[in-house]
């Protein structure tokens, strides 16, 4: 006799997010590498806006830009949280999850815990979250 499988293929998973994605850019730059030009602020920006050039889906509504580092305790973030819980995005952007922050247990917990929570699909460019 054959075994029949326990995973049910007739009910995908279904996004939950509404098309176009009102999407924010989130950029932070760490007093050290303010002089590096690879890491400014206007770097992170323009590899981001690159990548938007190829995904209509997405609609950039907000840049929220931090320059400290001070943990989770910046201007730029708490703004974004306001509009996260405003309802007014959906999506945040970075160019690497470092950006986001670099307190892993602080940072794990906005990936795994808040945004999934808040509805919020989180982009990391260069690694896939």
């Amino acid at each position: 006799m054959s075994r029949k499988s326990r995973k049910n293929f007739e009910n995908p998973i279904a996004p939950t997010h509404s098309l176009p994605l009102r999407a924010a850019t989130y950029l932070r730059v760490s007093v050290e590498k303010l002089t590096s030009p690879q890491m400014s602020a206007e770097s992170q920006l323009k590899i981001i806006e690159a990548f938007l050039d190829y995904r209509p889906d997405l609609t950039l509504t907000s840049t929220y830009a931090d320059v400290d580092d001070r943990g989770f305790q910046r201007e730029s973030f708490d703004q974004m949280i306001q509009a996260i819980e405003s309802g007014k995005i959906n999506c945040v952007i970075v160019t690497d999850l470092s950006i986001l922050g670099r307190n892993l247990i602080e940072t794990g917990y906005y990936i795994e815990s808040y945004f999934p929570r808040h509805n919020i699909r989180l982009i990391s460019i260069s690694e896939p979250v």
